[in-house]
């Protein structure tokens, strides 16, 4: 999973908990911190290091994990875009 750190692409591993295949949902159990802007589906030939724009919101901001609670989305409140000029 990529998280946007300072307008990078930053690589980081995490473990998934709980899912929910009929509405396209996995919980982070751990890898990320509550608040940070993750890129859920990147997009082919997504590297780290990347710049990228946040440029809109895309779906409703996740909710902290408690037990016992449903699989909750990744923070992917906002798309990002690849700058254009390099990296």
């Amino acid at each position: 999973m990529f998280v946007i750190e300072n307008g990078r692409l930053a690589k980081r591993q995490v473990s998934l908990g709980a899912r929910d295949e009929s509405q396209g949902l996995v919980a982070v159990a751990s890898g990320v911190r509550e608040g940070e802007r993750v890129l859920a589906a990147p997009a082919p030939g997504t590297t780290e290091g990347m710049l990228v724009t946040v440029v809109a919101d895309t779906s409703a901001r996740a909710q902290p994990a408690t037990a016992p609670s449903p699989p909750t989305s990744t923070d992917s409140t906002r798309a990002a875009r690849p700058r254009t000029g390099g990296q």
